[in-house]
C-alpha cells in the first residue's frame, strides 16, 4: 500500500491557527496566485500599507472568525464576522465562511500547506457564493 502524501499527513497545531493572521503577499513568488497564499501574524513585523488592502483573518477558539473587508465606498476597510472549521478527516483542508450583510455568505476552502506560529500557508482549492445558512454545532 501506498504511503500518505505529505499533504494529509501534515500535523495542524491548532493553538498555532488560532490567532490573528495578515496576509504578508510580498513573500509570495506570485503575489496575484491562489496556490501557496502565505500569513503572518499580525505583529510579525511591519506589513507595509497597500492600495487594495490586506487579506486578514482572526481565527478563534470556538470556531468563530473576523475578516478583513474592503476597502468600502469611504476606502476604510473593516472587519465581518464568520465562522471556520477543519475538516474532521483532514486537519489540513480549511473552510472558512465570510458573512455578508446582505444575508450571503462566501464558503472557501483551503489547503493548509505549512503551520507554524509565524507562518501560514495555503492554497485556495474553492470558493463559493451562497444564501447565508447556519452550520451544525459539530464541527
Amino acid at each position: 500500500m501506498a504511503s500518505q502524501s505529505n499533504q494529509t499527513s501534515l500535523d495542524i497545531k491548532m493553538e498555532y491557527l488560532c490567532q490573528h493572521w495578515v496576509h504578508s503577499r510580498e513573500e509570495q513568488q506570485n503575489p496575484d496566485a491562489d496556490e501557496d497564499q502565505i500569513y503572518r501574524p499580525k505583529d510579525f513585523k511591519v506589513f507595509e500599507a497597500s492600495r487594495r488592502g490586506r487579506e486578514t483573518y482572526i481565527l478563534y477558539k470556538n470556531g468563530d472568525c473576523q475578516w478583513l473587508r474592503g476597502p468600502g465606498p469611504d476606502d476604510r476597510s473593516y472587519f465581518d464576522t464568520g465562522k471556520w472549521r477543519a475538516d474532521p478527516n483532514d486537519k489540513s483542508i480549511l473552510q472558512i465562511e465570510k458573512y455578508f450583510a446582505t444575508q450571503h455568505v462566501r464558503t472557501e476552502t483551503y489547503r493548509i500547506v505549512e503551520l507554524t506560529k509565524d507562518i501560514l500557508r495555503m492554497t485556495l482549492l474553492h470558493g463559493v457564493n451562497a444564501p447565508r445558512r447556519e452550520w451544525s454545532a459539530g464541527r
